[in-house]
């Protein structure tokens, strides 16, 4: 492999990958001219730099000099920023931003060498697939898995080891063997509503089409869901939390790296100023020609830096951290966390029929009772589950008023909105605290 196209695939695998998804994923949202927008953006943002080089180039590089280019530099690109922010015209093509950083103009261009070297035929991932199609012994009798995307996966298991291995059959990622051990997988299912099959581990959720229900039976079918022995919702509940916890980290990455670049361009643009100054009065000692030239000439190369890092620090807008309401409303807006809270409440065998509470805030609870079993669960996604599960023993009594009712267990007290009362009264007979004072008396 030539340096050139390792570079090309580092900065691919680094950079460019998850910006170039998040494009595809978003890609109706672009619209035709934005190749012309961003020529416009371009041209404006690197304006302040050409005519600070130019000012510069025609003067005698003296600090009176300098300091009006970098204060003018400055002003020009604060005053384009607020232009393009009150007009909304920057583009917010990051995949188009980031490929133009490594000289290529359009996406197509890009796209066109991603496939040379990468996605292609004659492609690193071509060679790399048929490797471990070598190594794992992959034939056309190995079984082919497809999912909701229409995206085919190989699908083998090791009796040995006791583990599943998934391959991806297209070149569009890089080719790299899936593994899962028996142990971590907690069930399969097939989702009759979807007409889809749900493969569930400790770390995530997989979908595949109908007929990957039956491969996998082939396999696992230990780990059938209508199969399990053995029921365990704490796992479950702390599967669901990490990944949800994962997904607070994500929303919050954005707001550490950009303040991380912030530091980092902030931090060189005072470097780049401080130099700059320096070589304007170091220009006032005495040198041979050829050392003026080279100072003067870096000169004009660190005005073209600072106004690259003026226009970067500036791209990155203060962002605060979200309020926990904030939170709420995303999480709760995001299909991804809706289809996991889906899966959450299916694995705990919450009847579909449970009824509804909610307390005086508004949240929304689910409360049944099956098998001398008093349950609550918080009908909300965010990052803790809260599902209680209170032996009917347990259950001292509920009480409502006007202002609210209340549950009373062993140890703690529920409250809720006046209106539970009448699923309480339906779901917790011989409960009532009226009822049992009634009869005591």
């Amino acid at each position: 492999m030539t340096r050139k196209k390792e570079k090309f695939i580092n900065s691919y695998e680094t950079k460019i990958k998850e910006i170039r998804k998040e494009y595809y994923r978003n890609i109706t949202k672009y619209s035709n001219n934005e190749i012309d927008r961003y020529i416009i953006e371009l041209i404006l943002k690197v304006l302040p730099g050409f005519l600070g080089i130019l000012l510069l180039f025609t003067s005698k590089y003296d600090i009176k000099t300098v300091i009006f280019v970098i204060v003018l530099s400055i002003v020009l690109n604060v005053l384009i920023d607020f232009y393009f922010d009150k007009k909304g015209l920057e583009s917010n093509n990051k995949y188009l931003k980031e490929i133009r950083k490594l000289g290529y103009f359009t996406i197509e261009d890009y796209e066109h060498k991603l496939k040379e070297y990468v996605t292609g035929e004659e492609g690193e991932y071509s060679k790399l697939q048929a490797q471990l199609i070598k190594k794992y012994n992959i034939t056309q009798d190995t079984d082919v898995i497809e999912d909701l995307g229409g995206n085919r996966y190989y699908l083998w298991f090791d009796n040995v080891s006791s583990k599943i291995y998934i391959l991806d059959t297209k070149l569009n990622t890089k080719p790299e063997v899936e593994t899962f051990r028996l142990s971590d997988i907690r069930y399969f299912r097939l989702d009759r509503k979807r007409n889809l099959t749900v493969l569930k581990t400790d770390t995530e959720e997989k979908y595949f089409n109908k007929k990957t229900y039956d491969t996998l039976s082939k396999y696992i079918k230990s780990k059938q869901f209508e199969n399990l022995k053995i029921y365990e919702p704490e796992e479950n509940i702390n599967d669901f939390e990490r990944y949800m916890h994962k997904i607070k980290k994500e929303i919050d990455k954005d707001i550490d790296y950009d303040q991380d670049k912030k530091n980092v361009y902030i931090s060189n643009i005072i470097i780049l100023i401080i130099i700059l100054c320096g070589f304007s009065i170091l220009l006032k000692l005495k040198f041979e020609e050829n050392l003026y030239m080279i100072i003067k000439l870096a000169m004009l190369v660190e005005v073209g830096i600072l106004n690259f890092n003026l226009v970067e620090y500036l791209q990155y807008k203060p962002m605060q951290r979200k309020t926990e309401k904030e939170y709420i409303n995303l999480i709760n807006s995001n299909e991804e966390c809706i289809s996991r809270f889906n899966e959450l409440k299916i694995s705990l065998g919450i009847p579909s029929n449970a009824d509804k509470v909610y307390t005086k805030e508004g949240a929304e609870y689910l409360t049944w009772t099956a098998n001398g079993y008093f349950h609550v669960f918080l009908n909300v996604i965010y990052f803790n589950s809260v599902y209680m599960v209170v032996k009917l023993k347990d259950v001292m009594y509920y009480q409502g008023n006007k202002k609210e009712c209340i549950v009373k267990l062993k140890d703690k007290e529920l409250q809720f909105e006046p209106e539970a009362k009448i699923i309480f009264d339906k779901i917790l007979p011989n409960k009532d605290l009226n009822w049992i004072n009634g009869l005591q008396k």
